[in-house]
């Protein structure tokens, strides 16, 4: 992951990520410096050499639905 502002900067890590079916969108957890953690942060993230925009999200991404009893 890099700051918005300048590609070089390295400021974290993606540790897993997927297609989510519900979201329709590609999503990622990953790790960040503690500065660029807050919640709406934009971030670029490389995958595969290609640049993608990313924003800091509270988890769940998605609510989850299902009977708790």
């Amino acid at each position: 992951m890099t700051d918005r502002s300048d590609l070089r900067l390295q400021i974290g890590e993606i540790s897993s990520g997927g297609f989510s079916p519900n979201l329709k969108k590609n999503i990622a957890m990953g790790y960040v410096e503690k500065a660029y953690g807050k919640v709406g942060t934009e971030l670029k993230v490389v995958v595969r050499g290609k640049v993608n925009d990313a924003v800091v999200t509270k988890m769940p991404f998605v609510t989850a639905n299902y009977y708790k009893g």
